[in-house]
């Protein structure tokens, strides 16, 4: 959000927090494995050189995005509501509630944020250390 702030001359209340996080995490309520990327905010992988990590987080967002088996896509509707985990769900706003009569429409939207848990990293067997 900062960086298309940025782009489009909009106001920025503050710089980008600079962190580093586990690339596979463990779920904290359900323990299953699961990525922690967004191809926004993520800058490096740590261990990979500059081509193995452009390459991977092509790879992985080409996934995501074509991967419409796994996609859930939102009708929106007046009383719409709309709950997702954020810890292990990719998400994107598309411009698709356009009015055929008089152009775009207004939605008024909400955004509840919980505070998250520090991710929690999958151990590495000791014959990868």
């Amino acid at each position: 959000m900062i960086n298309h702030a940025r782009m489009t001359g909009s106001p920025v209340r503050k710089d980008p927090v600079d962190t580093i996080h586990p690339f596979v995490r463990i779920h904290p309520v359900t323990g299953e494995k699961c990525l922690f990327l967004n191809g926004e905010f993520l800058t490096k992988i740590q261990g990979l050189k500059e081509p193995e990590q452009r390459w991977l987080l092509d790879f992985l967002m080409n996934h995501i995005v074509s991967g419409h088996d796994f996609q859930a896509r939102v009708r929106w509707q007046p009383r719409t509501i709309v709950i997702f985990d954020n810890r292990c769900t990719l998400h994107s706003a598309i411009v698709d509630y356009l009015d055929d009569d008089y152009g775009a429409k207004l939605r008024h939207i909400f955004r509840l944020v919980a505070l998250a848990e520090k991710p929690i990293p999958v151990p590495v067997p000791e014959q990868f250390v």
